[in-house]
């Protein structure tokens, strides 16, 4: 269950990275010749057509922002979410379920932003019209030079939608994703100590290829832990928050991964399961004996 569930998680987050993206562009890739040459033209008062296109911008950037933040919830909680054994690979139910409902919530999204520009044009023209501003807008005679920011408005607009999601990658790249590998590394801890429990549980008994095969994987286990902690930003921060185990955590399941991958030989079989239960006990892993 648990399996298809984190499928169901990261292939969602993935498709509403994606329309978030889409939302956020739209407003600047859906402007036509036609579109360009309206919003560009003086008026007295004001133009309704750049009216009616911050308005939809506007509704477009908030809907971006929601599903890139829906996307990073999901995402932290994929990463937060302890590694187990038969969580590796892609559950079809739970993809085929993600794309289902992540196409969903887009087609309501478009029509929810429909909704939220056409609220926003109807308040747009009250404020307007209290003013004494013509509803209609009047094109300006030519040559009258009257000024319009309409440019620097909507490159405003696209700009603030543009950072945030740039904002989110950065995110995602560098704090999230480090974040995904060290909850990896410390997933592929736990399966090898279920995998090489008979080795390092029975020391001088194995093949020689057998301990050689044991030994490089804890000792690199033990390098990759400790390199990944070292590039997740804030660590001490997801330590208070128990979000990731301590520094001294990592070093002494670090150590003790050491430890056994050098006592696959001569070692002592209760020494050896002190160590693992050690390590469990660091990385907080449920391992059923």
């Amino acid at each position: 269950m648990s399996f298809a569930i984190r499928t169901f998680i990261q292939i969602a987050s993935l498709v509403l990275t994606l329309e978030a993206a889409l939302f956020l562009a739209k407003g600047n890739l859906g402007l036509s010749a036609e579109n360009i040459a309206l919003l560009a033209a003086t008026r007295y008062d004001f133009n309704p057509n750049l009216v009616d296109s911050l308005a939809q911008q506007q509704a477009d950037t908030w809907i971006g922002v929601v599903l890139l933040l829906i996307a990073f919830i999901l995402q932290i909680s994929n990463t937060l979410w302890p590694i187990r054994i038969g969580d590796f690979g892609v559950h079809k139910g739970g993809a085929i379920c993600a794309l289902l409902l992540s196409v969903a919530i887009g087609i309501g999204a478009f029509f929810l932003s429909k909704n939220l520009a056409s609220n926003t044009l109807e308040r747009v023209r009250t404020i307007l019209k209290s003013h004494g501003i013509s509803a209609l807008g009047r094109p300006a005679p030519e040559g009258a030079g009257v000024f319009m920011s309409s440019h620097m408005q909507v490159f405003a607009t696209v700009l603030s939608g543009v950072t945030v999601f740039i904002l989110g990658q950065l995110l995602m790249r560098f704090v999230v994703e480090p974040l995904q590998e060290l909850k990896r590394a410390i997933g592929e801890i736990s399966h090898a100590l279920i995998y090489y429990a008979d080795v390092y549980g029975n020391p001088g008994l194995n093949k020689d290829e057998i301990v050689a095969e044991a030994r490089k994987a804890l000792r690199d286990k033990a390098s990759v832990l400790r390199s990944q902690a070292n590039v997740v930003p804030f660590y001490d921060g997801f330590t208070r928050l128990k979000w990731v185990p301590s520094r001294a955590d990592i070093k002494s399941a670090s150590r003790h991964l050491i430890g056994l991958s050098n006592s696959l030989v001569k070692g002592d079989p209760e020494h050896n399961s002190k160590r693992c239960e050690e390590i469990k006990k660091a990385l907080h892993l449920d391992i059923d004996d």
